[in-house]
């Protein structure tokens, strides 16, 4: 449904702006996109709720609510230097993981949210369409963390949790992949793993790697063999241990 709003003032633009209060928007499991690409991945997972626009925008759905507002509106909901042309209110992604699937991805107490961005990027590409992230990372639904995902959240099952859900795994036959620097781990070039095998790829803090009671649980250690530079950025690292393991 097409409406209209003019004032800056209007309860629903205050509201909409309440969902940058991380309490807000998990109370009402709602969080702001901004930008055609992630309104246009939005549409298409069938989260958006309502949008702000300076025009009508054909083929939406009729339940959601299309609201035309001014310039001055979108500027005050947005929080981007450049204003998009469109802000949508989204519903939560799924936020379960599915446990049939052969291979996951688990990420410890990850707190850049341009890595975590990246990381959910990475996954969709390799087809790890489970993500686990420890209740410590930083949140997924953090501004960055959504832009540099590039929309690729609506694409995924992505779970909150804790070691506990690690340990069910491994308990239920998955193999985890711990990924870090030990003399007993295994080069990344020579690593492998039967197709049949379900498992689950481990990536770690940035800057204290994986925590020793999930080290404790892994199955395989393995690491990046690389020259002139001690460690890779861990959105990097991940990206290059998915495209390997994917493509055994």
């Amino acid at each position: 449904m097409i409406k209209y709003i003019t004032s800056r003032k209007n309860q629903i633009i205050v509201d909409t702006i309440q969902l940058r209060n991380n309490k807000t928007s998990t109370k009402k499991k709602q969080f702001i996109i901004e930008g055609d690409h992630l309104f246009e991945m939005a549409i298409k997972s069938g989260n958006v709720k309502y949008l702000f626009s300076l025009k009508h925008i054909n083929g939406i759905n009729e339940n959601i609510d299309q609201y035309i507002v001014t310039q001055d509106i979108l500027e005050k909901i947005s929080i981007n230097k450049s204003t998009p042309n469109v802000i949508a209110i989204c519903e939560y992604v799924n936020e379960q993981i599915d446990e049939k699937a052969n291979k996951l991805v688990y990420l410890d107490n990850i707190q850049d949210p341009g890595n975590l961005g990246t990381i959910l990027r990475s996954s969709l590409a390799f087809s790890y369409k489970n993500v686990l992230i420890s209740s410590d990372s930083v949140n997924k639904y953090n501004e960055k963390a959504i832009q540099s995902s590039q929309g690729a959240l609506f694409n995924l099952n992505i779970e909150t949790c804790n070691v506990t859900k690690l340990q069910k795994l491994k308990d239920s036959g998955y193999k985890i992949i711990v990924t870090l620097l030990d003399k007993d781990a295994i080069k990344l070039n020579d690593f492998s793993i039967p197709k049949t095998e379900k498992y689950v790829i481990v990536l770690g803090n940035e800057g204290q790697g994986v925590r020793k009671e999930i080290i404790d649980l892994a199955d395989y250690k393995v690491f990046i063999e690389i020259d002139n530079i001690d460690s890779l950025n861990v959105a990097i690292a991940g990206a290059i241990i998915m495209h390997k393991l994917n493509s055994i």
